[in-house]
């Protein structure tokens, strides 16, 4: 299915990972987990193609809105170019490229998961979390988790948390934060 994208766009792995950590390439599209469901997508000539599971409920408006499909980055650069030259030329390089709107409390725990280290690192210790609780998604043969829930995190418990190494006091924090956003 295709969906349009309000130009300009330009869909990049780079900057999928660079937000969401654990998007891949493979064969020439990028796979990732959007609200629990394994989607592959890539760039189409005005927009986005995405394709999932005919038995997952993704649907389009979601796909649209993880990825700002239909927000106009006009005013958004123009505001920007007005800051200095600097950021002139940054909304030129760069000026395709979107925040996703990634899942609140997945992007709160990459975010723990991302002190002192790289995206690779951030994508290894998100996926020894995920590996770990969750029932794998398949798309095309590529397997996915989705992010466990504050609640899941509790019912794991701090201590296993920490038994998973994923250094810095992380498996603590993110229980910690998982009580306190429960």
């Amino acid at each position: 299915m295709c969906l349009p994208a309000r130009q300009p766009f330009q869909l990049e792995l780079s900057w999928l990972r660079s937000h969401a950590f654990r998007w891949i390439e493979w064969h020439g599209r990028y796979y990732g987990v959007i609200d629990c469901q394994a989607v592959k997508v890539r760039q189409s000539v005005d927009g986005v193609e995405f394709h999932r599971n005919a038995s997952e409920g993704c649907p389009q408006a979601l796909v649209q809105a993880y990825f700002r499909l239909d927000q106009n980055m006009r005013p958004v650069h123009d505001a920007l170019r007005q800051v200095d030259a600097t950021m002139s030329g940054l909304v030129e390089r760069y000026g395709a490229m979107r925040l996703l709107r990634q899942d609140p409390w997945e992007c709160l725990v990459s975010y723990i998961c991302s002190q002192n280290n790289n995206i690779d690192r951030i994508a290894q210790i998100v996926n020894r979390l995920v590996g770990k609780y969750k029932a794998p998604l398949e798309l095309d043969g590529v397997k996915f988790r989705s992010l466990p829930t504050p609640h899941n995190f509790l019912e794991v418990g701090e201590i296993e948390l920490d038994d998973l190494n994923l250094g810095l006091g992380r498996g603590s924090l993110i229980w910690t934060v998982a009580k306190d956003v429960s």
